[in-house]
């Protein structure tokens, strides 16, 4: 292993701790309650699941691919014009705002408004995983945002009722032979088929991240796919 990467790992974990950051959402107009820090993939509730499947789409830009103002309800798709929405996501990992890097496609309708403002590679897999969700027993969750260059996601369960969906991820280091510079970012866009056919976006919503993975970690969904 070149020293240039044992360095660059050694840096990493040593940090980890410390990286390691939680999302939940807090919505315009909505009660959303959430988890946050307090999320631990290494002991997953007894009301997680794993029954799900994912698709990821890594870039190293940081413009979006969903434009920030997608409604996937509105008959327009809402803002899609690239004048009207900001072409970089924030970059703060713990930014507590899901609305605008969260969505939920309920319908065959949602799924033919989403409009990519660029398709980088992993774009043509990402739009098949989304026309293979079956709308009558499944939901599809997109969710944009930016990640370290040298860290991936892991989706290790999800939690789901009637009006609420909670995914639970872990962090950690891609592979030392990964070509990354510790201050980069990439943009990560995960999609989630869930076995719960929602009738509107749930009102409690959120995303938990730990830097404790699991052993057995789902290996499709480390956000390293494309």
């Amino acid at each position: 292993m070149p020293a240039l990467h044992r360095s660059r790992r050694s840096l990493l974990a040593a940090g980890a701790a410390v990286l390691a950051s939680a999302a939940a959402g807090c919505l315009d107009g909505q009660s959303s309650r959430s988890r946050t820090v307090n999320d631990d993939p290494s002991h997953p509730p007894e009301s997680a699941t794993t029954d799900f499947a994912v698709e990821t789409l890594r870039d190293p830009s940081l413009d979006s691919i969903i434009p920030t103002g997608f409604d996937p309800t509105d008959p327009d798709g809402g803002v899609t014009d690239s004048s009207d929405v900001p072409a970089t996501p924030t970059p703060d990992l713990a930014d507590r705002r899901l609305r605008n890097r969260m969505w939920f496609i309920l319908e065959d309708a949602h799924r033919d408004r989403l409009r990519f403002r660029r398709e980088p590679e992993g774009t043509d897999a990402l739009r098949s995983f989304l026309a293979a969700t079956d709308f009558d027993s499944e939901s599809a969750v997109l969710i944009q945002e930016p990640i370290a260059a040298c860290y991936e996601l892991s989706t290790e369960y999800v939690e789901i009722e009637d009006d609420e969906f909670h995914a639970s991820r872990c962090r950690k280091l891609r592979p030392a032979d990964a070509a990354c510079a510790v201050d980069d970012r990439h943009l990560l866009v995960t999609a989630l088929r869930v076995p719960q056919a929602y009738e509107s976006s749930p009102s409690g919503m959120g995303l938990g991240t730990s830097s404790n993975c699991r052993p057995e970690s789902i290996e499709t969904n480390g956000g390293d796919d494309a």
